[in-house]
């Protein structure tokens, strides 16, 4: 009886082993992976900038004559509609008095065909000709006040006076810049970009800038590209900076730029690093066969690391791999493997 039971329990034990043996030759190994990610390297173009102010002004008369007073001064503060410059008046002052005389003169005799055309006393004929004549004189009478008006320059914007670029008694003409008014509350930074870059602008990424009176780098934001070159075949490029910045720097200092764009044509594949592991002085990576749920090894050939930190595959992979990124070293060729959670939106590694 007793030989019996001992028996008995040593049947149990060994049954008891072989199915924890087949339990643990049925674990399936929970994984995390990633998608082979198709990325563009980043290329860096360093260019020299010129602070400028935003808004500039060139304001010229827009009639000709001599100047004989000028009321601002190089560096002095404006502000919109103050007066900047005047013309010798004389000459457009006749002009005027002549120009008043002859309208009011003609106003007069208009009015008086007008009262007899309604008491019909006048033909129609003669009634148009009295209004035509006096359009034409009163054309004539505004022309010359205009004219006499305009001899007086007024600031277009608010700003400083950066120049002063005529003198007194000096004749110009409506081509004659008088003044430059820079307006430095905004700011901005100007350079000059190749034809060969101005063809990539579409791939440009962004911008930053150094200055020797700022430390570190500090963001820009493209304004805009000039459509056409100018002589030297340099397409100029507007970028703005923020106020905080701006307010640091002055028209004509000079910045460095960091310009980063995609270089289209030599598209990378890459993968995270964590998905690498080596075997005899070669890299591989573990390739999940999304139907069979089974890992294979496979090797790749890798160069450096980007900029976001992948490695750059240059062979092995199509670029359409699911692979293993999480304990890589614990896995077997043809290892039953799960998914351990599934990916969300807004994963930019595509960690499922």
């Amino acid at each position: 009886m007793r030989r019996a039971i001992y028996i008995l329990l040593i049947f149990t034990i060994l049954l008891s082993g072989c199915k924890k043996r087949e339990k643990t030759e049925e674990f399936v190994r929970p994984i995390k992976i990633a998608y082979v990610m198709h990325e563009l390297p980043d290329i860096e173009e360093k260019l020299s900038g010129t602070v400028r102010a935003v808004t500039e002004s060139y304001p010229v008369f827009r009639v000709p004559g001599s100047v004989n007073q000028i009321y601002v001064k190089p560096g002095q503060y404006v502000t919109r509609g103050e007066l900047i410059a005047t013309l010798d008046p004389r000459e457009y002052e006749v002009v005027y008095a002549a120009a008043e005389s002859k309208y009011l003169q003609t106003e007069g005799e208009v009015n008086r065909v007008i009262e007899l055309y309604n008491r019909n006393s006048v033909s129609k004929n003669d009634y148009d000709k009295a209004i035509s004549g006096l359009q034409s004189v009163k054309s004539i009478y505004e022309s010359a006040l205009y004219n006499l008006e305009d001899t007086k320059l007024y600031s277009p914007i608010t700003g400083y006076i950066q120049q002063i670029k005529v003198g007194l008694n000096q004749t110009v003409t409506p081509m004659t810049q008088v003044v430059s008014i820079v307006n430095t509350e905004s700011l901005c930074i100007e350079t000059n970009i190749s034809s060969s870059l101005y063809l990539k602008r579409n791939q440009f990424e962004g911008f930053t800038a150094t200055s020797p009176i700022i430390s570190g780098t500090f963001p820009l934001t493209l304004s805009y590209i000039a459509p056409k070159a100018n002589n030297s075949q340099l397409y100029r490029m507007q970028l703005l900076m923020d106020k905080e910045k701006s307010q640091r720097l002055a028209p004509g200092m000079v910045v460095e730029i960091q310009l980063r764009y995609k270089e289209i044509p030599d598209e990378e594949l890459t993968v995270p690093l964590s998905a690498l592991f080596s075997q005899e002085g070669k890299s591989y990576v573990w390739v999940l066969d999304t139907t069979e749920y089974i890992v294979n090894k496979q090797e790749v050939e890798i160069a450096n690391i980007n900029r976001n930190g992948h490695s750059i595959i240059l062979s092995g992979l199509k670029g359409n791999e699911a692979i293993v990124v999480a304990g890589v070293n614990m896995l077997h060729e043809g290892q039953k493997v799960k998914l351990e959670k599934q990916a969300t939106l807004g994963n930019s590694a595509n960690i499922l």
